[in-house]
């Protein structure tokens, strides 16, 4: 998966939920933090640059 200099992927200190699918994310798991948005996205859901744009975005 290509990362914009935007994203950080990383392993997440506190829960969160996906910005573009809603998936639970526990604390400890790996999943990218977008710091313009401060939002985070599970490692299955594409950059919303290479997926177009979310449809809805849904911050944590």
């Amino acid at each position: 998966m290509a990362q914009s200099l935007d994203d950080k992927r990383m392993r997440l200190r506190h829960a969160g939920a996906c910005r573009a699918c809603g998936a639970a994310l526990e604390a400890r798991v790996e999943a990218v933090y977008e710091r313009s948005t401060r939002t985070v996205r599970c490692l299955a859901c594409p950059s919303p640059a290479r997926a177009g744009g979310f449809a809805e975005e849904r911050s944590v």
